[in-house]
């Protein structure tokens, strides 16, 4: 497909969070600084933190092949604490404050350029605008400052979907909120491996953001861009 059909009978567009509007590398480091400066008077509390993030994140990655149905938040959190060897009260807390709420002060210094110059220029489209997110995510949509632009926000802890990318129900259960089909819908994310292989075998058109060569390139059945002002030139005027 060339590029200037990218958005053929597109109606709906429905974009990842972590990583895709914002920069996930240095809010991660930003908030690594701020857990060294809180365990300053207390050192032996800092290495459990550090290994239940790690954990945290690993379990989600070695969920992503089990089917759907289950309580992704709470199998989550259960598979952490077991992991680390912590009660689960301690990890909750710790994945809480570290993970979801500590990084919302700065997520706005990293939000993607052209961002929301590509939200509004889609809803000037008349597309329809949501997001599929592995975690709950309306508090960071608020702090990057685009919540108002979805008309839908689901993740994968959500009773409806309660399943991982790549399995395609939480971007079935995506489409099904905007009111479109699935051939109708652009997917886009960070990931090629959960977002893009996810997003095909839903049916919806995928687009990887960040990384690669200026402009739009297309590779293993998705499109790739380098940024949110890339792809803004692309929309319908």
């Amino acid at each position: 497909m060339g590029q200037s059909r990218l958005f053929e009978s597109i109606k709906g567009i429905v974009l990842d969070v972590d990583g895709t509007l914002y920069h996930q590398t240095p809010v991660r480091l930003m908030t690594v600084g701020g857990l060294i400066v809180h365990c300053a008077g207390k050192p032996r509390s800092m290495l459990p933190t550090l290994k239940t993030i790690r954990a945290f994140r690993q379990t989600l990655e070695g969920m992503r092949n089990e089917g759907p149905g289950f309580d992704v938040g709470a199998r989550q959190l259960q598979a952490t604490a077991a992991a680390v060897q912590l009660p689960l009260t301690q990890v909750q807390a710790i994945v809480q404050k570290w993970m979801f709420d500590y990084p919302l002060a700065f997520l706005h210094r990293f939000r993607q350029k052209g961002l929301v110059e590509f939200l509004q220029s889609a809803r000037r489209c008349g597309m329809r605008l949501g997001v599929y997110s592995d975690y709950p995510c309306e508090e960071k949509l608020e702090r990057l400052g685009v919540l108002d632009y979805f008309s839908s926000v689901l993740s994968a802890w959500d009773p409806d979907v309660q399943s991982l990318k790549p399995n395609t129900r939480g971007f079935q259960a995506a489409c099904d909120a905007l009111g479109v089909a699935p051939h109708q819908a652009m997917y886009i994310g960070d990931r090629m491996d959960v977002d893009g292989v996810g997003a095909q075998n839903s049916g919806m058109r995928s687009v990887i953001i960040g990384g690669g060569k200026p402009g739009i390139t297309f590779r293993s059945g998705c499109h790739r861009t380098d940024s949110f002002s890339t792809l803004g030139n692309l929309l319908p005027s």
